[in-house]
């Protein structure tokens, strides 16, 4: 069975900072400064952790990052900067929505990235970022399908385990919700056909 290669960096290994993790945690409020951190885990056991402080108090509101790297020579350097925020009125009509603006490209997003390097950026700023699926080999891409669907039911199970209604929508839309599972059902078909499209091709060989 093809594999892909170790030594390409992933966005799924990567530390990754979001919007939702600040909004659902409180730093978003209107008008409040709030100081934490960030903590990444494998198998339970802490990897990587940040501080982080949001000032949601003035004009521009801005997020604060500060944290240690090791340098090439091995000595521990802190690296300390802002992200600013970009608040976009919500489709929905419930106030605002806000985007991280990335310190090196400028770029709107909801995700910040440290694969590598000093600081957390938008994903286009790496090169040679790829998602997993992009390096998959030909022979394991076709069974994505079965990840598709597995990333569909975790993600409904993780919303009636909250005990949370799921309204599929909303003003006569979709519900974000609902095109997220919709997303994993076409991804998932497009490679269950090209699974199935694989196989008569093999047994064509035979």
């Amino acid at each position: 069975m093809g594999r892909y290669s170790k030594n390409l960096p992933t966005v799924e290994d990567s530390n990754v900072l979001t919007i939702s993790f600040l909004k659902s945690h409180g730093y978003l409020e209107a008008g409040i400064v709030k100081s934490g951190h960030v903590k990444w885990k494998v198998n339970g056991i802490i990897i990587n952790s940040i501080n982080i402080s949001v000032d949601m108090s003035c004009s521009s509101p801005y997020l604060t990052l500060s944290y240690y790297i090791t340098t090439s020579t091995g000595l521990q350097e802190l690296v300390h900067y802002n992200v600013y925020f970009e608040a976009v009125s919500s489709n929905l009509g419930r106030g605002v929505r806000y985007y991280f603006i990335c310190p090196q490209t400028d770029r709107r997003c909801t995700h910040l990235y440290r694969p590598w390097g000093m600081y957390f950026l938008h994903r286009d700023a790496f090169q040679g970022f790829y998602y997993e699926t992009q390096i998959l080999s030909n022979y394991i891409k076709p069974l994505l399908f079965m990840l598709y669907d597995r990333k569909r039911d975790d993600l409904i199970d993780h919303r009636s385990a909250q005990g949370k209604r799921i309204n599929s929508h909303y003003r006569n839309n979709p519900t974000r919700f609902i095109r997220r599972i919709e997303r994993y059902n076409n991804k998932s078909n497009r490679s269950f056909i090209n699974w199935q499209l694989n196989n008569s091709l093999s047994c064509g060989f035979n």
